[in-house]
Parts: C-alpha cells; structure tokens; sequence
C-alpha cells in the first residue's frame, strides 16, 4: 500500500486508524513506520502504549494521536488523510455504525481501505441465535462484554453505508479458548475490505 499524503509517500510510510485499540494486539502487524492514530475507549491508552515495558511491542509505529470514542466522531481528524482504517471485533459496541462509517469514509483517503474483522449473527443454528437475540435484549451481555451486540448483524450496516467496493468472506473462529460459551456466540465473523 502506498499512502496518499505526498510526505508520507516519500518517506514509505502510510498512515493507520485503529478502532478499538484495546491492548494493541493488531500494531505488530502494522508495517513498520506506520504512522498511527488509536481510537478507544480505554483513556489509560497512552500511557500504556508509551510505556517503556511495552516499546519492543510498539516501537516500530509512530503513535501520531490517540482519540477516546468508539469511531462515531472523529473530527479531530482531517478528510481524506488516513490510507487505513482497521476494526477488529470492535463495532458491535457502537451506539451508531452509521455515523462511525461515514466518519470512516470521511477520513480515508481515495481509494483507502477499510479493513474489517467483525462477529456477526449465527444464521444456522437456531438455539444460538435465539440466545444472541435474548442475551442482547436483555443487557445482559453488553453488561458483561462492554456493550457488545450479539444481534448486531455487521455486513446489513455496511451494505448501507455507501463504500464503493465491499469485499468480504465468512470465518468460524473455533479452537481452543479459555471461554467456550463466548465462542459459541460469537463464532461466526466476516473479513473483509472496503474500499472509499
């Protein structure tokens, strides 16, 4: 990938938007030199990643700012400056996808990617499904899991979002995890790209 902004081009750099940083699993991953910009929830963000524990981890990106919110409001950031964004298991915690996609189209860059990892609704089995549904209407799963939707059917919200181009397949995440019962209801994911 190539960046837009001319400098950035220059020097082989791109820049990056995360939503939902959470404990910077996703930034080594991320092509050295990138130039980064965090939005989560977490206001200890910061310090965490500036922490000289974790510079190994981190050191190889330039954290160019850190935003709290969840991506519906990112004003701070300019129109068309960021060549990336990424959410991974993130959007099911918004109040409103709608806005955080028009921010996110708003941000990229022409031609930018959005890259996208999300849990969506089971469509087979009916006994999940309805336990998604229940736990959902309840509260009680966003109680418990920082306002996750389990009914939060993510391709529906993209599908209306206006991108040009949405790429995107189904993955069931199975193996080996310390919580069956959360894997169970949030197995089934989309991965995925849009383009601006």
């Amino acid at each position: 990938m190539v960046s837009n902004d001319e400098l950035l081009r220059s020097m082989g750099c791109i820049r990056l938007l995360e939503i939902g940083v959470k404990t910077g699993d996703n930034i080594q991953f991320y092509p050295d030199n990138t130039h980064f910009i965090g939005v989560d929830w977490n206001v200890r963000l910061a310090e965490y990643l500036n922490d000289e524990n974790h510079s190994l981890e981190f050191g190889h990106i330039n954290v160019e700012r850190l935003i709290i919110g969840d991506g519906s409001n990112l004003k701070q950031i300019k129109t068309g400056t960021v060549d990336v964004v990424v959410s991974i298991r993130s959007l099911c915690s918004i109040k409103s996808p709608l806005n955080t996609f028009d921010e996110i189209k708003r941000i990229l860059a022409p031609n930018g990617k959005y890259i996208f990892m999300e849990h969506v609704p089971e469509t087979k089995g009916y006994i999940v499904r309805w336990l998604q549904i229940l736990l959902t209407r309840s509260g009680l799963w966003p109680s418990l899991f920082g306002n996750c939707r389990l009914n939060f059917d993510f391709m529906e919200e993209i599908k209306c979002a206006g991108f040009k181009r949405v790429r995107s397949r189904s993955i069931t995440l199975n193996g080996p995890v310390s919580q069956i019962f959360h894997l169970t209801l949030t197995g089934r994911h989309v991965l995925g790209v849009a383009i601006r």
